[in-house]
């Protein structure tokens, strides 16, 4: 398996990534035989994309429904006059930061510990992308002072 680029996956279940530019993908059960157990896959999981707008003081859509691993692309635009984030206690992995206005080491620090914490300025937008990890309702809000008690607040709903 020399030509293997990426191996991701779980204790019992391992896909890899076979080529340079092929978009091939092989499932392989808990005893790794291709033979017995490879099926290829068309298509890997396109991400969902999620658009929220922020502005003084409400996210709109307040509501975000997100499927346990789904890669979801976050584009986060303020349209207010002042300084926005939005965190949240979600389960994720893959965080990965396009843009956003937090310092490099702060979204590095973020993304190795799966921390969901972006702040967009005002002007500005962010693009995150991560992958939800477990089912549930969860909160999502400004910590700016006194913006979520204004009610910028929604909830991430993620289904199995």
């Amino acid at each position: 398996m020399s030509n293997v680029n990426r191996t991701f996956g779980t204790p019992s279940a391992k896909w890899f990534v076979i080529g340079a530019s092929t978009a091939v993908v092989l499932a392989l059960g808990a005893c790794g035989n291709p033979a017995q157990t490879a099926k290829p896959v068309t298509q890997a999981t396109a991400a969902q994309q999620v658009t929220l707008h922020g502005k003084e003081f409400s996210f709109s859509p307040n509501a975000i429904q997100l499927k346990v691993g789904q890669p979801v692309q976050l584009t986060l635009a303020n349209d207010g006059t002042v300084d926005h984030d939005i965190k949240s206690d979600i389960p994720i992995s893959n965080l990965a930061y396009q843009t956003a206005d937090n310092a490099t080491d702060e979204q590095a620090a973020n993304a190795a510990d799966g921390v969901f914490d972006v702040d967009y300025n005002q002007g500005h937008t962010a693009r995150i992308t991560f992958v939800p990890t477990k089912a549930g309702t969860y909160q999502f809000f400004c910590d700016v002072p006194d913006h979520k008690e204004a009610g910028m607040t929604g909830t991430f709903v993620v289904q199995d």
